[in-house]
């Protein structure tokens, strides 16, 4: 066989690896590595013989809690997210919470997800929804958004809601045509559409680098998931001076609780709209960016709604005494 370069994915591949000789490749290069325990991952790794192996990902865990070194004797070099923004690799991240009184703690769980009936029949409310909708038209409306939601159905509720509101936003998901998910996703990346909603369909495999928030309405028992998704957000682009992370926070206890962006850093001081990842340059906050000086108020509007309801009731934006509004 001629020296050259095979670029296929994992699944190709193994479905014809009667093609090659278990010698053909002196260097087998595995992106997304952190899925290597899975079938498809190990046929390959058992049939092909190289000099050496290359593992690439950007999530250093495996989704089963167990450890990568098991499978890549040696880590050749690491750099984690914090030292990437902080020598400007990445952008800064800000991040704002948006608190509701949705009560996750009887959501069943198996240990490591929620189960995710369970978690849909709590969150797809309509007040949480019109939460969501609000917060985007009176915070970020027109800018590049993906928002991570509970299920496939919760995402095209959510798109419809937004396009009712004059958003042009789509829900994307593995139910759809190959040729109508490429167009959506190309209508993203060319400004037709300005919203993305999606359960799990973009956490990989999928870049805009253009994207400048993130809404994390759905919640994860997962530091995988969560930072994954995160990634959707990080690349550098012209014009992006950073990626704000909107974390919708629902109560949950101790044994059940999601990840949000200062969980997945272990970061304990919240600050709304300040930077939590950083060089050092921009660790201060800008009081222009964000302090309005005034109380915070209830989410567009929507509290009158919310208060009538015994379970599902507004919390207001912020988190602190004072409020902040979040920059155009």
């Amino acid at each position: 066989m001629p020296q050259t370069v095979i670029f296929a994915t994992v699944q190709s591949i193994s479905k014809d690896l009667e093609k090659f000789s278990p010698t053909d490749f002196d260097y087998l290069i595995v992106d997304e590595c952190h899925h290597a325990a899975a079938n498809t991952y190990q046929k390959i790794f058992t049939y092909f013989h190289p000099k050496f192996i290359l593992g690439l990902t950007a999530i250093p865990e495996r989704s089963d809690g167990e450890d990568m070194l098991e499978l890549f004797q040696n880590v050749a070099h690491k750099m984690d997210l914090k030292t990437a923004v902080e020598r400007g690799v990445l952008v800064p991240i800000r991040c704002v919470r948006v608190k509701t009184n949705i009560d996750l703690t009887d959501v069943r769980i198996n240990g490591i997800k929620y189960n995710s009936q369970d978690l849909e029949s709590k969150l797809f409310i309509p007040e949480r929804n019109q939460l969501i909708v609000d917060t985007y038209l009176k915070y970020v409306n027109g800018k590049k958004t993906v928002i991570f939601c509970a299920s496939v159905d919760h995402a095209a509720e959510i798109a419809k809601l937004l396009r009712d509101n004059g958003v042009k936003a789509e829900a994307v998901s593995g139910r759809d045509r190959v040729e109508i998910r490429n167009k959506i996703l190309k209508d993203y990346e060319t400004g037709s559409t300005n919203v993305l909603c999606a359960c799990d369909l973009l956490n990989e495999g999928w870049d805009s680098p253009h994207t400048t928030v993130l809404f994390m309405a759905r919640p994860t028992m997962s530091k995988t998931i969560y930072m994954q998704q995160l990634g959707r957000g990080t690349r550098r682009y012209p014009g992006k001076d950073d990626l704000l992370v909107i974390d919708f926070v629902d109560n949950a206890n101790m044994f059940n609780m999601p990840y949000s962006l200062h969980r997945v850093l272990d970061i304990s001081k919240y600050q709304p709209m300040a930077y939590v990842l950083a060089p050092e340059n921009k660790r201060k906050l800008d009081p222009g960016h964000a302090v309005q000086g005034r109380k915070a108020g209830s989410v567009a509007g929507c509290a009158d709604r919310c208060r009538r309801l015994r379970n599902h009731r507004l919390v207001q934006l912020a988190e602190q005494r004072q409020g902040y509004d979040l920059a155009d």
